[in-house]
């Protein structure tokens, strides 16, 4: 990488500086050299000053972003950062390493393998106050919809577009109003699984954060915050006794939309943002028809471009507490929307079969897939 070029390159100036400066001393003309600063040759993730939650990283590089919210405000109170999860690489390791924080800014190193990771920030007390999301994957493109708007061409998290590749089609899900994603996985997680079986099964989870594994949790008052989601980005909140269909004890409308701005708990990347329902245009069941193996769908524009939706399921908010659930053939995908619907939110949803359809509600506290929108 050229980073390693230009490090080498350092050491050098830097030992012929410190020659010279023995020169110097010896012939007693000044008190040494002045060293020049090293050169931070890392990609900056940032440097359009477009924040988000999220950031593609399509290659094998050194990194760095700064640590703001969406809406340009810093991140306060942070003095470490870390990852927290990460699926695997092929020897079993996270996708990340030498992550570091200073003066605002994060480092990390990504080693190009495509997949997910958290990074986590700390505050003096060990408590995550913020986190962000990193998608190795090839740039995605865009895919107009007919009478809607530009979506990318897959799910938030996916890692393809493709029908041909599978579970690398199918992405994270999001419980709705939520920045942070959850794993999905390739099947379901049966009677006799636990709960977030295939999230540990395709992720390790930081050793030094343990305390911070996947788990699901009934909401209640005390945790049924959005203070309590964002200090634990991996607990999944399920519904509380009282029945609102929410992982909020008392829900909040506006945490994907407010006045039509995005906002600091938007999951997609800078540019894009959850769709509202406009986005998808016509799309309904007469446009959009099962895969060869009953496992996705297509829809397909009045001049015949194509988009692939995998049946990729949901993780139930309800008495399932969590359990991934419809994944694959016969099951079922929505898509969320970035407004509320009554004391549900709105989705796009299909399945198996003629169904399909844009003004579908649903449980705000299952977790489900997002397809993000272009906004400029």
């Amino acid at each position: 990488m050229r980073t390693k070029c230009v490090r080498a390159a350092w050491s050098f100036a830097l030992c012929l500086s410190v020659a010279l400066a023995a020169c110097d001393d010896e012939n007693n003309e000044n008190d040494g050299p002045v060293v020049p600063p090293p050169v931070d040759e890392s990609i900056d993730l940032t440097a359009s000053e477009a924040y988000a939650n999220c950031f593609i990283v399509t290659e094998a590089d050194e990194y760095r972003f700064a640590t703001r919210k969406v809406d340009g405000s810093d991140v306060e109170g942070i003095v470490s950062v870390d990852w927290l999860w990460s699926t695997k690489n092929a020897a079993g390791n996270p996708l990340v390493s030498e992550v570091s924080y200073k003066d605002g800014i994060v480092h990390f190193t990504s080693d190009g393998t495509e997949g997910n990771t958290v990074l986590a920030a700390f505050d003096a007390k060990g408590e995550v106050v913020w986190s962000w999301h990193l998608w190795m994957t090839d740039q995605p493109e865009l895919f107009a919809y007919d009478e809607g708007g530009e979506l990318m061409d897959r799910n938030l998290g996916a890692t393809s577009a493709l029908e041909a590749d599978g579970a690398a089609s199918f992405g994270l899900l999001y419980q709705w109003g939520r920045k942070d994603p959850f794993y999905g996985g390739e099947k379901n997680e049966d009677s006799g699984d636990g709960v977030f079986l295939r999230a540990r099964e395709s992720t390790i989870v930081n050793p030094a954060h343990a305390s911070l594994a996947w788990i699901s949790v009934q909401c209640d008052e005390q945790v049924g915050t959005v203070a309590y989601a964002t200090a634990h980005p991996t607990t999944f909140l399920f519904n509380s006794p009282n029945g609102n269909k929410d992982w909020l004890f008392t829900g909040e409308d506006a945490l994907w939309d407010n006045a039509g701005k995005k906002t600091n708990y938007d999951p997609c990347p800078a540019g894009y943002r959850v769709p509202d329902q406009a986005a998808w245009g016509n799309i309904s069941s007469y446009n959009v028809d099962d895969g060869p193996n009953s496992d996705g769908k297509y829809y397909t524009t009045d001049s015949g471009a194509k988009t692939w939706f995998p049946l990729c399921g949901h993780r139930w908010g309800d008495k399932d507490a969590g359990k991934l659930g419809y994944v694959g053939a016969y099951g079922t995908m929505g898509c969320w929307q970035r407004t509320a619907e009554g004391s549900n939110a709105a989705m796009f949803y299909t399945m198996y079969g003629t169904y399909a359809t844009a003004k579908y509600a649903f449980n705000r506290a299952s977790a489900s897939s997002v397809r993000c929108q272009k906004t400029n």
